[in-house]
């Protein structure tokens, strides 16, 4: 190509305001100047692409071409147009959202699966698990448009490995939401399992005490024996001649024994009517409790109701107290905990476990309502998901793409830059 028609292209680019990118990309351009060669030619060496990118990321850049991928990662370094990358930043855009919203949306799951392992650390460990989640998706987006003859299984491969874990991310995504902005309902929701759980017995329990009566104790028997015999006696009495000094003398000897048939019945009678006292004191306490629980159970919360009559099970599962409520001593004297209701550490897992069984519950119910922001951020998962799938499939089919991935297309640009700077070295 004559000097004159290279000059004049040249001019033709810094004429035009759409090719600012080439000269700005020309600006930015490395040579490796040789002292050892004698040749102008071979003493100046424009840097390859990949050369000039060596080392021009700083780590801070890198991280977030991670988590917000740039356009060119989606095609090759063969060949490119300004237009094409523009239509790749948007495919990039599309799939980098989705993946930040589902780590967003995770978070709270990874972070508290991990509370047994990580303890204290619990959040730090989440957060680098749904950043290592991140990545591998990411990866595997970037992947998935280099469709050339020789990577097509492994393109295919990659967007199924990309769709797969969107939609892994996708099945939890309001799960995870909801466990931030509808704890107390969770909580509140497992306490009323818990408490199902224990309502045969508690049932039993209650009308048993509720219908309970005032039973004969163990001595009635024999007090009915001795006021059989003191009737039998009193009878017998009836028929002595009190006039007569032997048969007065037998009266009140009769009445006067300490172990007189009739003097037993009325010492066995206080007895029972101790006992039976006892008894029906017992029997209206309990009465009082039964009616007093069934009243709770209408009016408390079932986390309320789970700490009051089950603090065991509580404790199994919670630490802290309801809002509104304080734990105290025996006394009532002292108080012992009034710090906020939640889950304990080594529990964690029944959290997201019991947030999973109502949130997907409530959506097979259609109770879409109840979930609020949660169903947003799921629905809103699934187009992220399924748009950026498709743009990324649609991107590997554009021919633009494998053309930047075709390495014989790099060679033949290659040999015309090199006959076109062979050209100008001549007309020099």
């Amino acid at each position: 190509m004559p000097k004159k028609e290279g000059d004049e292209i040249i001019s033709w680019i810094e004429s035009q305001p759409e090719l600012d990118y080439i000269r700005v990309a020309a600006n930015k351009t490395l040579c490796d100047y040789r002292k050892d060669q004698t040749e102008l030619s071979e003493r100046i060496i424009v840097n390859s692409r990949e050369d000039s990118s060596l080392g021009k990321e700083s780590t801070i850049k890198k991280i977030l071409n991670i988590i917000w991928v740039p356009g060119n990662k989606l095609r090759g370094n063969q060949v490119a147009s300004k237009e094409l990358d523009n239509s790749l930043t948007t495919s990039a855009k599309v799939m980098s959202v989705s993946t930040i919203w589902d780590f967003a949306c995770t978070l709270p799951i990874f972070t508290y699966v991990l509370s047994p392992l990580a303890r204290g650390f619990a959040g730090p460990a989440g957060f680098i698990l749904g950043f290592i989640i991140l990545w591998a998706s990411n990866i595997t987006g970037e992947n998935s448009t280099n469709r050339t003859l020789n990577n097509t299984s492994k393109a295919r491969a990659s967007l199924v490995a990309f769709l797969v874990l969107s939609l892994a991310k996708t099945a939890v995504s309001g799960v995870g939401i909801d466990m931030v902005i509808s704890k107390g309902r969770i909580i509140e929701g497992f306490a009323e399992e818990k408490v199902l759980e224990k309502s045969e017995d508690e049932n039993k329990k209650i009308d048993l005490a509720l219908t309970t009566k005032v039973t004969d104790p163990s001595i009635s028997s024999e007090l009915k024996f001795a006021r059989n015999e003191c009737l039998e006696l009193t009878n017998q009495m009836k028929s002595l001649d009190l006039t007569k000094g032997k048969q007065r003398k037998l009266y009140r000897e009769i009445n006067e024994a300490k172990n007189a048939p009739c003097a037993k019945a009325a010492s066995l009678g206080n007895v029972e009517s101790a006992e039976k006292g006892k008894q029906l004191l017992k029997i209206n306490r309990e009465k009082q409790e039964a009616q007093k629980q069934v009243a709770d159970r209408a009016n408390l919360s079932s986390i309320g109701y789970l700490l009051k009559y089950y603090p065991r099970v509580y404790d199994t599962y919670f630490d802290g107290v309801p809002p509104s409520w304080v734990r105290t001593s025996q006394d009532s004297k002292t108080i012992i905990d009034e710090s906020p209701i939640d889950w304990r550490d080594d529990r964690k897992g029944d959290a997201v476990e019991a947030s999973m069984k109502q949130f997907f519950g409530k959506l097979e119910a259609g109770k879409l309502a109840s979930l609020g922001f949660s169903i947003f951020a799921f629905v809103v998962s699934i187009i992220l998901t399924l748009t950026a799938s498709i743009l990324l499939y649609t991107t590997g089919k554009n021919s633009e793409v494998k053309a930047s991935f075709t390495s014989g297309l790099g060679k033949k640009s290659n040999a015309l830059l090199a006959a076109y700077r062979d050209e100008l070295d001549e007309d020099k």
